[in-house]
């Protein structure tokens, strides 16, 4: 199977996970799980967030069902629109303690498995760099405690172990 074609079915697959996680992320905004922290005042924009990550992915969904061809800017341009939305998510709800790091780090695999080269180290730069600055803006400006600050540490090297380990994966599946 030739590279651009196994790259536009894995894109089209990680399109459809986006659309679930989407989903998931509007039903629980709308069934008020208390996930977002109130103190922060941030609900509108954690609302909006994951409306337009939904409406965005089911249009994606479309074009490429419509049969548009993918390119590797396309699915640069997606990965980094999904470690921003989801650290814009953190960055309104309570940070790296919600658990939606774990997203980003799909994020940045799937980066390294659809994009291979130093692109895929570029996605965990700019996921773990998000994370740290979201966990000192906590600790700046709200006076959170600073093990925020240890956890986006230690999520940054999550990042790059699973660029590192999947660039390396899926040099060796593409070569095969």
């Amino acid at each position: 199977m030739e590279h651009s074609t196994q790259s536009l079915r894995l894109f089209r697959f990680y399109n459809h996970y986006r659309i679930v996680v989407g989903l998931i992320l509007v039903t629980a905004v709308f069934l008020n799980f208390s996930f977002i922290d109130s103190t922060q005042q941030k609900t509108a924009l954690y609302q909006i967030t994951t409306i337009c990550f939904l409406s965005i992915n089911i249009f994606i969904a479309l074009i490429l069902l419509a049969g548009f061809k993918t390119k590797p800017r396309h699915i640069i341009a997606s990965i980094i629109f999904d470690i921003i939305i989801f650290h814009f998510l953190m960055y309104a709800s309570a940070g790296v303690q919600t658990g939606l790091g774990n997203l980003v780090i799909i994020s940045v695999a799937a980066g390294n498995i659809l994009i291979r080269g130093r692109l895929g180290t570029f996605f965990a730069a700019l996921a773990a760099l998000l994370s740290l600055g979201i966990e000192l803006n906590l600790v700046i400006n709200y006076n959170e405690k600073v093990d925020g600050v240890v956890r986006a540490g230690l999520l940054g090297i999550i990042y790059f172990a699973a660029a590192f380990l999947l660039q390396n994966i899926s040099c060796l599946l593409y070569t095969s």
